[in-house]
């Protein structure tokens, strides 16, 4: 029985795991039952405010769920802006080919599990460990960087919705600190939330979950995204003299960081 000065909607609001705290307050509050004579009827123990308090000390929160799922809707944004523009460029060489549209596909579903292995990890977890620096940090540079993304697609869709900017590339905003600032955001959020799990990862699963980030940074980098947006600016702006200061004086990744 929970008594009245428990605040449901208090441990609503936490974000914490509400399955696995109310068990573990469940628990704490049959502890002290046991102790009592064998001989006496066992009371209905009460789970006092002090349980739920005890238990959010350890409870997880599910917040990579969460934040997964609200990477899904940029997915919906994303998939807006084609229908806006009526194509996705990166895909116009292999329209017909239905062999290299398979393996992009596969490639896909080989993405999102090497992308998810963090969270796969730390859902099938068994174990609570008390919240930490390194899950705040993670969770922080999630919301920065899912922010960061939204905010350079967003800019990037009302460049190129502007008549006034046909034949132009985009140099404001992000886009002016940073040649794929998108990019940037995307890589960051999936740092974001390896860092917030790894220290509940053990040995060979640190190992492993690193791949998580370098695998979806490799990809961009150097299979698709960067490399071939970098190539078709090229066929496009190449002949503009201003695109190549644009070139040389804006990271291709990194705001700020500009690698020779």
């Amino acid at each position: 029985m929970v008594v009245q000065d428990v605040d449901i909607n208090y441990l609503a609001a936490s974000g914490l795991d509400l399955t696995k705290m109310c068990k573990q307050a469940c628990l704490l509050a049959t502890r002290d039952t046991t102790t009592m004579n064998s001989d006496q009827p066992a009371p209905v123990p009460e789970i006092r405010r002090e349980d739920f308090e005890e238990a959010m000390k350890s409870a997880r929160r599910s917040v990579s769920d969460k934040q997964i799922r609200k990477y899904e809707l940029l997915g919906i944004f994303l998939f807006y802006r084609i229908l806006k523009t009526g194509k996705d460029s990166r895909f116009d060489h292999m329209r017909n080919s239905p062999f290299k549209l398979f393996i992009t596909w596969m490639m896909q579903d080989i993405w999102v599990i090497m992308t998810l292995l963090p969270t796969f990890y730390l859902n099938q977890k068994q174990i609570d460990k008390p919240l930490i620096k390194t899950d705040y940090i993670g969770w922080s540079i999630w919301l920065f960087a899912f922010i960061f993304e939204i905010i350079a697609d967003k800019q990037k869709m009302s460049f190129k919705n502007n008549p006034n900017n046909k034949s132009k590339f985009i140099d404001i905003g992000l886009w002016k600190y940073s040649r794929h600032p998108n990019y940037f955001g995307e890589i960051s959020t999936w740092l974001g939330l390896y860092i917030s799990s790894s220290h509940i990862l053990v040995g060979y699963e640190r190992l492993f979950q690193i791949f998580s980030p370098i695998f979806v940074t490799l990809i961009i980098s150097f299979l698709t995204g960067i490399t071939i947006l970098e190539k078709q600016a090229m066929k496009i702006y190449g002949n503009d003299p201003t695109y190549h200061i644009y070139r040389k004086q804006t990271p291709v990744l990194i705001p700020f960081i500009n690698f020779p």
